[in-house]
């Protein structure tokens, strides 16, 4: 349904920039027109995205890359204004294109590959005998680094006062030593969702009342909140990232409550991200700005240029490489200056993104994947990383597919991730949340299922 609609859409909004091409010299017309092409001849798609959060992503971020953002600039009829340069915009667009043609090709193999494969083997979910220890004191423990470490008013300041003061910054964090103990909140309190969620299903495969479906719910409500709250800024991204892999584990544990886990938990986390949104980057303050004016700054060239690095921000990117400064050596820095303990030894001055921020002279700008790719390899191989991350996206898709446990949770959120990245932010950021969100969580998920003794084959 959802493939058949982007399809639908794209089409009539793919006529409307060719319509509209004389607004602008650059052929971005190209973009949706391509885009609705590929999307009605693949196959692999239509294959793939069902119960698949991660091709679910990779569709939506797709979908709003190539085709709203450029629907964005042809509407107010101007380019995104976050850059100081305009000069390699159409190569941009070719080099997009040439993107989205090895996306959908690599799409179609993965198709072909995964197809007729059901599931042979399962985790089941067994009870681990020391789970209640385990749940009081890691409860201990968060309420300790909730009171002491975490700035939690500041997330309820957002619900309250209808602003946000953004006094407190990760990078702050980070240089007063906080950043492990942040680690160490947002690890625990998946474990303690995902063992609250799995007791619950073991009670009701026993009893089979809906009580502990509605219980699941009020714990995911309730994960969502401490997740917003307990955030140093307003990171949507991760509570997006909650919601959406929580959504995908409730959906496995409960088939056949599917519409009723869709829309109890969508309903307010979509209003929290969207109250968020308008506040943080359309300039949203109780009193003085109305949403709708909000919503008019917010749905403009330049902030979805921005979030799903369109043409504009790309070409920022390529203006890096010609100025021959980055290359492929500074693939380490981009990777490792975020890791723990190695990570002073490769500092962020020496990063693509560092030499983004000062092409552009402004440090608030994701570069693009597709650009950090054409800076390390060349325009040849420039969509090499964004293929390797919507394998990786597929892979951790058939392992969500195949796994009923703790595990279940991390597969998802790593699909629906690698699916973000390839679309919509880079290789540093996805390097950085690999050190401090997905290998902690994957560690001590699978400790947990060994620890368990869970795995069987059916």
């Amino acid at each position: 349904m959802m493939i058949k609609v982007f399809q639908i859409v794209a089409i009539v909004i793919s006529a409307f920039c060719v319509s509209s091409m004389a607004l602008f010299k650059e052929p971005l017309w190209l973009l949706p027109l391509l885009y609705s092409i590929l999307i009605t001849l693949s196959s692999g798609n239509k294959k793939l995205i069902k119960g698949s959060p991660g091709m679910i992503a990779l569709n939506i971020t797709m979908f709003c890359r190539y085709v709203l953002a450029i629907l964005a600039c042809y509407l107010n009829g101007e380019l995104s204004r976050y850059t100081i340069n305009y000069t390699y915009v159409k190569d941009a667009i070719y080099l997009m294109a040439y993107e989205m043609i090895v996306v959908f090709v690599v799409i179609e193999f993965c198709g072909k590959k995964f197809k007729n494969k059901p599931a042979r083997v399962k985790e089941s979910i067994q009870p681990l005998e020391i789970g209640l220890p385990l749940l009081i004191l890691f409860l201990i423990i968060q309420f300790f680094i909730g009171s002491t470490y975490m700035h939690l008013s500041q997330g309820f300041d957002v619900f309250v006062g209808g602003s946000y003061d953004e006094f407190y910054d990760i990078k702050s964090a980070v240089s007063q030593g906080t950043h492990y103990v942040e680690i160490i909140w947002e690890t625990l309190w998946v474990w303690i969702y995902i063992y609250l969620l799995l007791w619950q299903k073991r009670l009701y495969d026993k009893t089979r009342s809906c009580i502990h479906v509605y219980v699941c719910l009020l714990f995911t409500l309730l994960i969502l909140l401490i997740t917003f709250i307990g955030q140093t800024a307003i990171n949507r991204w991760y509570t997006i990232m909650t919601a959406c892999s929580s959504l995908a584990l409730l959906v496995k544990l409960y088939p056949n409550e599917k519409k009723s886990v869709l829309t109890i938990i969508l309903a307010p986390v979509g209003a929290v991200i969207f109250f968020a949104t308008i506040i943080k980057n359309a300039g949203y303050v109780a009193g003085s700005t109305t949403i709708s004016e909000s919503l008019i700054v917010l749905f403009n060239p330049s902030e979805m240029d921005s979030y799903f690095c369109g043409p504009v921000g790309l070409g920022s990117a390529i203006g890096v490489y010609h100025r021959n400064i980055v290359g492929f050596s500074n693939l380490f820095n981009d990777v490792l200056s975020s890791a723990p303990l190695i990570g002073r030894t490769f500092p962020s001055t020496q990063t693509t993104a560092y030499a983004y921020w000062n092409f552009n002279e402004r440090g608030d700008l994701i570069i693009p994947l597709l650009g950090q790719s054409a800076i390390y390899f060349g325009f040849i191989l420039s969509p090499l990383l964004t293929a390797l991350s919507v394998v990786i996206s597929r892979k951790f898709d058939a392992l969500y597919k195949n796994s009923m446990s703790y595990m279940t949770y991390i597969y998802a959120f790593a699909a629906i991730w690698f699916a973000i990245e390839s679309m919509a932010l880079n290789l540093t950021i996805n390097s950085n949340w690999f050190f401090i969100r997905i290998m902690p969580f994957m560690l001590i998920l699978w400790v947990t299922c060994k620890m368990s003794n869970k795995k069987h084959a059916l």
